[in-house]
């Protein structure tokens, strides 16, 4: 893909959300790590925060295709995303600090996406689900694929994924359900 499309795509994504809040957008750096690692101990329990390399390894896997962003109230990390392009047919692993690209990738492969606790309930996660979305559809990946970890299966039903009853996650823990949507379909109802 070439830079200068990079590059629009990644400003009509700023710009767009720019639009909406007082908040900036931009592409997830190694400097951020400390951050995440903080705002990863807010949203989840001890037993699913990632070693500081695995989330080091999935930010610098994400830099290419430009997949992981944070979102910022000046200087301060607010909420991050961190998705890669993926296999459908794959399973993500739990704590891994390898992440191999697989070829060829159909779907976006969310990671995580995690919200500070003082910015809660402002729509953050939202938006970054449907910057994702497009960003996936940029790309020309048709699947958006996570893992629902901590009961969250509910909470991403709302948005169009259903859980895959037949692909174990065991690896994220005893409640971890594969989640799929196809992004088509988001697309077209937009």
């Amino acid at each position: 893909m070439p830079t200068s499309v990079l590059v629009r795509a990644q400003a009509f994504i700023r710009k767009k959300i720019a639009s909406m809040f007082s908040y900036s957008l931009r592409k997830l750096l190694l400097p951020d790590i400390d951050a995440i690692l903080d705002i990863q101990r807010q949203a989840y329990v001890a037993e699913l925060c990632e070693r500081k390399e695995v989330l080091e390894s999935k930010v610098m896997a994400a830099s290419v295709p430009g997949t992981s962003w944070g979102i910022f109230r000046e200087a301060e990390l607010c909420a991050y995303a961190i998705a890669y392009p993926w296999s459908s047919e794959r399973i993500p692993v739990w704590d891994h600090p390898h992440v191999a690209l697989s070829e060829p990738c159909d779907s976006i492969y969310i990671h995580d996406i995690a919200v500070a606790t003082p910015h809660l309930r402002r729509g953050l996660a939202e938006k970054m689900l449907l910057c994702l979305f497009d960003r996936a559809a940029f790309l020309g990946l048709d699947k958006a694929l996570l893992i629902a970890v901590q009961g969250a299966h509910q909470y991403w039903q709302r948005f169009g994924f259903e859980v895959c009853p037949q692909v174990s996650a065991s690896s994220f823990g005893d409640d971890a359900l594969c989640m799929r949507r196809d992004i088509r379909v988001l697309c077209s109802e937009t």
